[in-house]
């Protein structure tokens, strides 16, 4: 049985938290061409809220973390993922789309079928897509982990290079074809993705890292306050070449643009080391929350989106100010969560946020 690891609920309620600030849009972080206090700092909180590549570790950590792999069970995960995406999908269409427009057989399959981050109704459900199709590998890389682990490793940097990498070329080349403007340019990170083997990189990054920082364990707990202050760098690195780019192109350079970047994993690093420090106490009111929501942690992914939809639906208010989004952003938490265990509690229908 894998030893349950207290600090993993912490890293799920912190994914859930990043995910529910940027879809309530609690941050103003318009920090062109006024550049306020509150605007970097807003700024540097929506580039280190990246939820998926936390939760994928998380994931990665505790399928690597495996004595043993069933390949049957694991198989019946793969199916009932795929099943929740069709169920999730014609869900969020049928309740997003009333009274908004007349659904028709195609525009339905359309909706489900081209489902990617910025799909209406359906966006958000990328991210099972995504997770379907790491499991599908994951057998193959679960053996090289237990039989091979340098052979993993190499693995590992052809995804970083795939990723991270090219990634950290193209951001410079931005640069150079903003001072020396030439389409070519662009001609150098598409001759080098020609040779890229993986179709979702990123996510195999970041469910990779979590199986090396089990690996590593007990090696990262003797070194968390060096890779804490090397995360925080990190994190303030990306922003400083943020904040120079938006300032060179006269426009808000892409904030979202951290969630595989070449700081990435030591932002990610940074961010387990910090949660090792995570001591549960016997009948504490915060770590029994903790408890609960990471153990809610899908629902809410699921029912968050329908929430922030309704309540958006039939609000009348002007847009909010600062604390008034807050709040917002808390009361779609809470509904979420509420409903989560609510529907965990009825046999019938519990499946669909349990994995």
């Amino acid at each position: 049985m894998l030893k349950r690891y207290d600090n993993l609920d912490l890293l799920k309620v912190i994914a859930i938290l990043y995910v529910l600030i940027l879809h309530t849009n609690v941050l103003n972080y318009t920090i062109f061409p006024s550049y306020t206090v509150v605007s970097v700092i807003h700024y540097f909180i929506r580039l280190l809220s990246e939820g998926v590549p936390v939760f994928v570790l998380v994931n990665g950590f505790l399928l690597f973390g495996k004595d043993t792999l069933d390949i049957k069970k694991h198989f019946k995960k793969i199916i009932k993922l795929v099943i929740l995406f069709f169920v999730w999908s014609l869900i969020m269409v049928f309740i997003k789309s009333y009274n908004v427009e007349k659904l028709t057989f195609l525009s339905v399959a359309d909706y489900v079928l081209l489902t990617k981050s910025a799909t209406k109704y359906t966006g958000v459900l990328w991210f099972i897509q995504n997770l379907a199709g790491i499991y599908l590998l994951f057998p193959v890389l679960k053996l090289v982990f237990d039989k091979n682990y340098s052979l993993f490793k190499y693995l590992f940097g052809i995804v970083c290079f795939f990723t991270v990498g090219i990634g950290f070329i193209n951001f410079v080349l931005e640069y150079v074809s903003f001072i020396y403007p030439n389409e070519s340019w662009n001609d150098i990170t598409f001759f080098l993705g020609r040779y890229c083997p993986i179709g979702s990189g990123p996510f195999m990054l970041f469910f990779m890292l979590g199986g090396i920082i089990f690996k590593n364990k007990d090696a990262i707990l003797k070194k968390r306050l060096l890779l804490i202050v090397f995360g925080f760098v990190s994190l303030l690195a990306v922003g400083g070449l943020c904040i120079f780019y938006s300032y060179t192109f006269e426009t808000l350079y892409n904030p979202g643009f951290c969630y595989c970047f070449i700081f990435t994993p030591f932002i990610l690093l940074g961010t387990y080391s910090l949660s090792t420090f995570y001591v549960v106490k016997d009948n504490h009111i915060i770590n029994s929350i903790i408890k609960s929501i990471s153990t809610n942690t899908f629902g809410v992914f699921f029912l968050h989106t329908i929430v922030i939809d309704i309540v958006d639906r039939f609000r009348e208010w002007p847009e909010l100010p600062f604390i008034g989004r807050w709040y917002y952003f808390i009361g779609v938490l809470i509904i979420s969560w509420g409903m989560s265990v609510i529907i965990k509690k009825m046999p019938l229908v519990k499946g669909l946020i349990t994995l």
